[in-house]
């Protein structure tokens, strides 16, 4: 039986062994089938990691992941996302790419 972070629910198919994930909540829940053995991260044996971790790669997806602030195609990060991810950047351990739909000189515009 495995549960999704973030609200999730639990499931478990006897008859199959399949595990699933429920991420989200109300009308925007999704259900996912799990492999096998997968486990769910647990965040203070991560944190422990990172904390410990010589150095990291970042990956970060803007395109729905990175709240983002104006009308359709006049999007742009808000301040505070930006300021985060400064924040993030400036850990010498840590190496951060935004990956993204948008044009190379637009994303150069927000994060340069």
């Amino acid at each position: 039986m495995i549960s999704g972070g973030g609200g999730g629910q639990s499931l478990n198919d006897t008859q199959h062994q399949s595990k699933y994930m429920i991420l989200g909540m109300g009308l925007n829940q999704t259900l996912i089938k799990t492999r096998q053995g997968f486990r769910e991260l647990r965040l203070d044996y991560e944190e422990q990691n990172y904390m410990k971790a010589v150095s990291r790669l970042i990956i970060i997806d803007q395109d729905g992941v990175l709240p983002m602030k104006g009308s359709r195609g006049n999007e742009e990060p808000y301040p505070h996302v930006l300021h985060i991810l400064n924040d993030i950047a400036q850990d010498e351990r840590n190496t951060v790419f935004v990956v993204s739909s948008s044009t190379k000189q637009q994303m150069h515009k927000w994060y340069a």
